[in-house]
């Protein structure tokens, strides 16, 4: 009874002729041969913890984790991330009207835009943010910037944007503090470590006095390929 590479029976002219018990035979194999390479759904999916032994599958076979949202591969000899990027781009934002007028790190009043990446290994990641105002009133101006918490954090400190900050124009005159508020926006490039990392867009005032209006908030968390 030849077997295929695979693994699939099928009899010759030295079996018995048993029609029944043959197809039955074959077809178990076949069955047997499918399901290593293509899997059950409940095969392909659970915990990093609970992926399938190596020697479990076939070259090329994929897997995904709950628990970090992460795509596995099959390369012949171990499990390796799918990479067409370490984590999926996110991108959040908020349309209402808020406003910044403390001089304390703090999402702006009226507006929260935050969200989270989570992420197998180390891997860099570029953040985009971008938000639109005006101080409304004469030398003033506002800072935004992105906290990062969790799995990775910056200096000087956790929760403070301090180090991903841009700073908007200040207003010399009553009439440069009325026009319409720009937009500004800026990019940086970090490293993510292992891990959930949470990101969060802050505002500080800057300058003396004064309400400062936030219109709109963006922010795109990416993965960079080098």
């Amino acid at each position: 009874m030849p077997t295929t590479p695979r693994g699939i029976w099928s009899p010759n002219d030295g079996d018995d002729f048993d029609i029944i018990t043959d197809l039955a035979a074959m077809g178990v194999s076949i069955d047997t041969a499918i399901g290593a390479v293509a899997g059950t759904i409940q095969f392909r999916t659970g915990t990093t913890a609970n992926r399938p032994a190596v020697g479990a599958v076939t070259k090329g076979y994929l897997y995904y984790a709950t628990d970090t949202n992460v795509l596995w591969q099959h390369n012949g000899t171990a499990w390796a991330l799918f990479r067409t990027g370490t984590f999926q781009s996110v991108h959040v934002s908020a349309a209402a009207v808020g406003s910044i007028n403390s001089g304390v790190w703090a999402a702006p009043t009226g507006i929260a835009v935050s969200t989270s990446v989570t992420t197998a290994v180390s891997c860099r990641a570029r953040i985009t943010l971008s938000a639109q105002g005006n101080g409304q009133s004469p030398r003033t101006g506002w800072s935004a910037g992105v906290a990062l918490t969790g799995a990775t954090t910056l200096a000087p400190a956790a929760n403070t944007p301090s180090s991903l900050r841009f700073t908007s124009s200040l207003a010399n005159s009553a009439a440069e503090a009325a026009v319409p508020a720009i937009t500004v926006s800026n990019s940086w490039f970090v490293t993510l470590n292992p891990g959930t990392t949470n990101f969060t867009v802050q505002g500080i005032a800057e300058g003396p006095g004064g309400v400062r209006t936030i219109g709109h908030v963006s922010l795109i968390i990416e993965p960079v390929t080098e």
